[in-house]
């Protein structure tokens, strides 16, 4: 960490002003996404040479423990828990018709985008030979349903937490 002369109490105590976190925090979130990145592609090539998902262990593991740690970090920080959009812009908190309109229309694109590509690596598993082959109708029934799923859940847990943020809100303002 970097000292700043204007400190707090004492010389021993460094602050960090708000440019700093957001420089520590966009560092710390390449870092995490390439490492994902980095066990995804580890877990599917040896997936695909050894034909056993028994080898992938690891990488497994350390993927949920990345989940869970990211799971602990939007515990403490209430901010974090706000729903975004498929392009990372923080949804409207408000509860006003316009507001929860364009929640809607942002979980529906990201629930299309993300059955996209889970259908789309679908199809890529079934051409190099990882999965059976489906029918047209057996994909667009996939895709549907995926689709039907994720906007549920988007939904839900984006709306849990905007009434969550707002009550947040409330009692900081008593």
């Amino acid at each position: 960490m970097m000292k700043n002369k204007h400190s707090n109490h004492s010389n021993n105590y460094p602050v960090i002003d708000e440019r700093l976190k957001k420089s520590i925090g966009d560092v710390s979130t390449i870092i995490v996404v390439v490492t994902i990145i980095y066990l995804l592609v580890e877990a599917f090539y040896k997936y695909v040479t050894t034909k056993n998902i028994l080898t992938t262990t690891w990488e497994i593991a350390l993927l949920l423990l990345i989940v869970a740690i990211f799971l602990i970090g939007i515990k403490s920080n209430k901010e974090m828990t706000l729903p975004t959009s498929f392009l990372g812009k923080q949804l409207p908190t408000s509860q006003s018709i316009e507001a929860k309109r364009n929640r809607i229309k942002a979980y529906l694109i990201e629930s299309v985008v993300t059955s996209a590509v889970i259908t789309g690596l679908t199809f890529f598993f079934e051409f190099i030979g990882i999965e059976v082959k489906l029918s047209l109708s057996e994909y667009i029934a996939s895709f549907l349903g995926l689709m039907v799923v994720y906007l549920i859940l988007s939904y839900l847990l984006g709306e849990h937490n905007i009434k969550k943020y707002n009550k947040y809100m409330e009692e900081l303002e008593k």
